[in-house]
C-alpha cells in the first residue's frame, strides 16, 4: 500500500487510486500503487538477476506520475504478496526469496527509479520517494520476515543511503493486541536487535467509543508504552520514531460491527490523531482510504473512508463527503506545523 503526506507533517492519509470511470476499487492490489514491476523472468525461477522492464504506461507509473509536488509517498515493497503461497517468488509459508540476488536487484532498481536523484529515474517523476516500508503486516504463519527486513533494508540503503526504512506494521484489534504482539512481532524486533529499522510502525483500528486511547481492551495496558518498552529492551534507541501508518474507524453498519454515525466517526478521527501525537507518535495515517471501498463486501474497511463510494446500505452517494472529511480538513488547516514536543496534559477534576 502507499500513503501520502507532507514531509514535515504529522497528518497523513492512505491513498486509494481509482482509474477514471471505475465505480469503486475492489481490492488493495487493484486500487493502490504497488512497487510491482514487470520482470523479464520471475525472481524465484531465475538463475541470475535480470534487469527490470518498466512499462511507462503501467499502473504504478501512472499513479506515481500523478502525485503532485509537495506530497510525499511512503512506498511499500515486499518479496511476495501472499507468503502462504509460493507464487514462484518465495518458499511456501515464508518471506524468504527463492532467488535472493534477484530480489536484491529488484529492490535496488525500484528505489533508484523513484528516488529523484537524476539517475535512472521514472520519467516525469514529480514527488520522489524517500521513505519505504518492507511489507504491510506480517503474516503470523510465515517465516523469515525479520530476515527479509534486514535484506531489504540493506538493499534500499545501497541505492538511497538517506532513505527512511520501516518494517511492516504490528497489527491486531484492541482486544488482545499486546498478546498478539508478543506472539509474533516481539520476536521480529529481537532478531533485528536494534538495527535495520529507522521507524517503528503499528496499526490501530477499533470503534469510536474510546479505542483512540491506544489501550488493550483486555488488559487496559497502554499499547504505545508496551511497544516503546520492547523496542528499548531489544536494543533500539530510546528516541526511535514511532508512526501509526494505519489508524481509523468507520461510519455506517459494516457486517459484525455495531452502527456508528458520521458524527461519531468524525469526533473519533480528531481524537485518533491528537491523542497519539500528544503521547509522542510522530506521524498518524488515516486509513483505510480517502474514499470508501475495500472488497465491496460491506466489511469494516468498506466503511472507513472519508468520502462515500456509492455502494452499500449506508451510502449517501458517490463523492458525497462525510463529516469526517471536513473534520480532517479543518484539523490540518488549524494544526499543521504545531510543535507536538511541548504538549501539556490537563486532567479535569472529577466530582
Amino acid at each position: 500500500s502507499s500513503c501520502r503526506c507532507r514531509l514535515s507533517s504529522s497528518f497523513c492519509l492512505h491513498w486509494v487510486f481509482r482509474p477514471r470511470g471505475q465505480s469503486a476499487p475492489r481490492n488493495r492490489l487493484g486500487s493502490t500503487p504497488q512497487a510491482l514491476p514487470t520482470l523479464t523472468t520471475r525472481p524465484g525461477r531465475s538463475q541470475t538477476p535480470s534487469p527490470l522492464v518498466w512499462h511507462g504506461t503501467g499502473l504504478a507509473s501512472m499513479q506515481y506520475r500523478e502525485v503532485p509536488e509537495g506530497l510525499t509517498v511512503l512506498g511499500n515493497i515486499v518479496s511476495c504478496h501472499l507468503p502462504q503461497e509460493s507464487q514462484g517468488y518465495c518458499d511456501v509459508h515464508s518471506y524468504t526469496p527463492l532467488d535472493p540476488q534477484a530480489y536484491d536487484a529488484f529492490v535496488r532498481q525500484t528505489v533508484e527509479r523513484y528516488d529523484g536523484d537524476g539517475v535512472d529515474d521514472m520519467p516525469d517523476l514529480k514527488s520522489p520517494i524517500h521513505t519505504w516500508q518492507m511489507g504491510n503486516e506480517p503474516e503470523a504463519i510465515s517465516l523469515g520476515f525479520a530476515e527479509l527486513q534486514q535484506r531489504t533494508y540493506t538493499a534500499i540503503k545501497s541505492a538511497c543511503s538517506s532513505c527512511t526504512v520501516l518494517m511492516g506494521g504490528a497489527t491486531g484489534v484492541p482486544s488482545g493486541y499486546i498478546q498478539k504482539f508478543e506472539d509474533s512481532y516481539h520476536g521480529y524486533l529481537s532478531t533485528l536487535a536494534g538495527a535495520s529499522l529507522d521507524v517503528m510502525d503499528f496499526h490501530w483500528y477499533g470503534d469510536a467509543h474510546g479505542d483512540y486511547r491506544l489501550l488493550d481492551s483486555q488488559t487496559g495496558e497502554s499499547v504505545y508504552t508496551h511497544i516503546r518498552t520492547v523496542l528499548e529492551s531489544v536494543g533500539f534507541r530510546a528516541d526511535l520514531p514511532v508512526w501509526i501508518t494505519e489508524m481509523g474507524t468507520y461510519s455506517g453498519t459494516p457486517d459484525m460491527w455495531s452502527e456508528q454515525t458520521e458524527q461519531e466517526q468524525a469526533a473519533d478521527l480528531f481524537k485518533r490523531f491528537l491523542y497519539p501525537l500528544a503521547l509522542g507518535v510522530k506521524k498518524v495515517f488515516s486509513a483505510w482510504g480517502m474514499i470508501e471501498g475495500f472488497k465491496g463486501e460491506n466489511g469494516y474497511f468498506d466503511h472507513t473512508g472519508l468520502i462515500y463510494d456509492g455502494e452499500g446500505p449506508d451510502d449517501l452517494g458517490l463523492g458525497v463527503k462525510k463529516l469526517a472529511y471536513y473534520t480532517y480538513k479543518k484539523m490540518t488547516e488549524k494544526l499543521s506545523g504545531s510543535d507536538w514536543s511541548s504538549i501539556q496534559f490537563v486532567r479535569a477534576s472529577v466530582g
